[in-house]
């Protein structure tokens, strides 16, 4: 269950960065319902490699060019 925590956090952080996030990672957040048995289904195997890759994905991690004009 602490890993299910950790992984939400992560997930939080990105939020602003990731499109329908929490579309994509609801099957790994429902593991942490109340009463709900604790299983590792493909779906939440299939989100969380989304997840992943979403995250490592190369226009995500885009440099900025000093160049051109930038907001932070």
């Amino acid at each position: 269950m602490d890993e299910v925590k950790s992984f939400k956090g992560i997930a939080g952080c990105n939020r602003w960065f990731i499109r329908n996030l929490s579309q994509i990672t609801y099957p790994i957040a429902s593991l942490q319902r109340k009463g709900k048995k604790f299983e590792w289904i493909e779906a939440c195997a299939t989100s969380f490699d989304k997840f992943n890759q979403l995250l490592i994905d190369a226009l995500m991690l885009n440099i900025a060019d000093p160049d051109k004009q930038f907001m932070m």
